[in-house]
């Protein structure tokens, strides 16, 4: 189909990265045994930027 895709991961950012809110501490907690959660500033930053400039673009 000849579509172009974009993708990146961040390894080093758990579930929600992009999220600063404090609400979540209940699932952080929940969730720790199993996975990373909760906001990493680094990987939202990069995130934030290919997401504002992929609607820039896009819509």
């Amino acid at each position: 189909h000849n579509v172009a895709h974009d993708v990146r991961s961040y390894p080093e950012a758990g579930h929600s990265f992009l999220n600063q809110a404090e609400g979540h501490r209940f699932a952080k907690t929940l969730m720790a045994p199993f996975a990373a959660i909760g906001y990493h500033q680094e990987s939202a930053e990069h995130a934030w930027g290919r997401i504002t400039r992929f609607f820039a673009e896009h819509v």
